[in-house]
């Protein structure tokens, strides 16, 4: 999956995937790979994310879209620290993001 989100964030940041003029049903399929990617924290890098969101700054997401998104970049955004279950540290402190309650809702 990493190598298709590679792949979607080159076509929209070359202008080689002409998102206006795609159906519905495929803009659609396009939103809901940006919002995996951007809710996704354990599968793709900040890097990814971040080039994800460069990439989408000027398509033209509906607005309840953009909102959805913008939630998941938000969180994306505030510092924190991700624990492996692996570790022995107990940095009680910080919480174990790893296990978090956001969840990836399509609709």
């Amino acid at each position: 999956s990493r190598e298709a989100a590679e792949t979607l964030i080159l076509a929209l940041s070359d202008g080689k995937l002409k998102y206006t003029q795609l159906s519905p049903p495929d803009k659609n399929r396009v939103y809901e790979a940006v919002l995996f990617v951007t809710s996704h924290f354990r599968v793709f890098g900040k890097n990814q994310r971040k080039n994800m969101k460069d990439a989408t700054k000027l398509v033209p997401f509906t607005c309840k879209q953009k909102e959805k998104l913008q939630y998941w970049i938000d969180i994306d955004t505030h510092d924190y620290k991700v624990i492996d279950d692996d570790s022995e540290s107990d940095d009680s402190d910080y919480g174990n993001y790893g296990e978090s309650d956001y969840y990836y809702d399509s609709d």
